[in-house]
C-alpha cells in the first residue's frame, strides 16, 4: 500500500476508497473518484505495484468463488419466524 501511495501520488483516503473498477491495467491508470475538492482525476499505476495488485486480485477472486460455492450449499429457512439467518443441511 505504501508503494502504491508513493508511486501514484494517491492520498491515504483515496487509496482506501479505491475500487477494482478504478484500476485500468492496460493503460496503467488509476481513476481517483471524489478526491480532494470532490473532484475526479486520473493518475498513473506504478509498474512496481502492477504485478502485486494482479496477484492480490486473483487471490481475492479465488476466495470469493469459494465463498459462493460454500453458500450455495445452504438454504434459507422455510418455516418458523422470519430471521436473517441461514440453515445448513447436515
Amino acid at each position: 500500500m505504501c508503494t502504491l501511495l508513493y508511486g501514484s501520488g494517491l492520498r491515504l483516503l483515496e487509496c482506501r476508497r479505491m475500487r477494482v473498477k478504478d484500476i485500468d491495467f492496460e493503460r496503467n491508470e488509476i481513476v481517483v473518484r471524489d478526491g480532494k475538492g470532490q473532484k475526479d482525476r486520473v493518475t498513473m499505476l506504478p509498474a512496481s505495484c502492477k504485478q502485486q495488485l494482479l496477484e492480490h486480485l486473483t487471490k481475492v477472486n479465488r476466495l470469493h468463488e469459494e465463498d459462493l460455492r460454500h453458500t450455495s450449499s445452504r438454504e434459507a429457512p422455510t418455516s418458523g419466524p422470519s430471521r436473517n439467518c441461514w440453515v445448513t443441511r447436515t
